[in-house]
């Protein structure tokens, strides 16, 4: 499950939505790859923030097309970070992925 389908799952059906694809036997795999999606997502939002503010170089930068691809580069940088496990936020999530799918 991808960032965009966890985003379209999420609005059209909340967190129910989110927690299906992990209940119908995906297992705790399906459960990793929402949970990284959920940090991408999180550390994305975060990292847009930050560079939100940051100078750009007058001779190279600039315009439209730098606020594009500005904001490619830092989606790229949070899913190497969510894939890189190193802030934990996916693990966390996943234990409460899978603690709300044994309650049920």
């Amino acid at each position: 499950m991808d960032i965009l389908a966890v985003k379209n799952a999420a609005q059209a059906g909340g967190a129910n939505a989110l927690r299906a694809p992990v209940a119908t036997g995906g297992g705790s795999a399906s459960a990793r790859k929402a949970a990284e999606a959920f940090e991408a997502q999180f550390l994305g939002q975060m990292f847009q923030l930050a560079m939100r503010d940051q100078p750009v170089d007058s001779v190279f930068g600039g315009g439209a097309g730098e606020r594009m691809f500005r904001d490619l580069l830092t989606d790229a940088w949070a899913e190497d970070t969510a894939k890189s496990g190193v802030l934990g936020i996916s693990d966390a999530v996943m234990k409460t992925i899978i603690a709300a799918q044994e309650g049920q």
